[in-house]
């Protein structure tokens, strides 16, 4: 199995309310509110593992990581946020763990 590797979201609010946009792999999740966008999170993640099992590829296969523009917003936003359960798993066999590292929001000028 391989070893287990983290992801981070870049947050942002927006007119219609909460955005993640994943930065090891340039995926975006949205939700109404910061705690449903938690939650959003974890089912992309996880839906994204669970597909991969069942079409033998791996978790994120032809997904590029976001633009330096999203990395350096991730770099400079003064909100960090911990996630209270790290651990996204699936349940098929030969996935490598996934933690939820970091959220940052960004505040958009």
């Amino acid at each position: 199995m391989e070893q287990p590797y983290a992801l981070d979201f870049l947050l942002v609010e927006g007119g219609e309310g909460w955005y993640a946009r994943c930065l090891e792999y340039d995926f975006v999740t949205q939700a109404d509110t910061l705690e449903g966008l938690y939650h959003e999170i974890q089912r992309t993640v996880s839906g994204h593992l669970g597909i991969s099992s069942q079409l033998g590829r791996p978790p994120f296969e032809g997904l590029a990581p976001a633009d330096r523009k999203c990395w350096e917003m991730f770099e400079k936003a003064e909100l960090v946020l911990r996630p209270r359960t790290a651990r996204v798993g699936a349940t098929a066999p030969n996935l490598p763990p996934h933690e939820l590292r970091e959220l940052r929001v960004a505040v958009l000028t």
